[in-house]
C-alpha cells in the first residue's frame, strides 16, 4: 500500500486514513479524539532568514505540508513514527 496521501482527499478522509495507520502502528483502537496539524512547508530563497546585505528576504510556501496526527494520551511520554520514513 502506498502510505503517501494525495492531496485530493477530503480532510476527514486524509484523517481516517491517518487513524488506520495510527492502529496499525500503536495497535490501540483508534478511536477517541484526535488532532490534525497541517504545516505548510517554506522556500528561503538565501537558506537562511536573514539577508546580511541589508535587503529583504521573502521567504514562500510551496503546495507541500507536513501532516501531524496526534491525540492526548494520560503518559507523561511521546512517541513519534513517520509514514513516509519509517526506518
Amino acid at each position: 500500500m502506498n502510505t503517501r496521501i494525495a492531496a485530493a482527499l477530503s480532510k476527514d478522509e486524509e484523517v481516517e486514513i491517518l487513524r488506520a495507520q495510527y492502529a496499525e502502528r500503536w495497535g490501540d483502537a483508534a478511536d477517541g479524539p484526535f488532532f490534525l496539524i497541517t504545516v505548510p512547508l517554506r522556500v528561503c530563497p538565501l537558506g537562511a532568514h536573514s539577508d546580511h546585505q541589508g535587503g529583504i528576504v521573502t521567504g514562500f510556501t510551496i503546495d507541500r505540508s507536513v501532516r501531524l496526527l496526534g491525540r492526548s494520551l494520560p503518559a507523561p511520554t511521546v512517541s513519534v513514527a513517520s509514514v513516509n520514513f519509517p526506518e
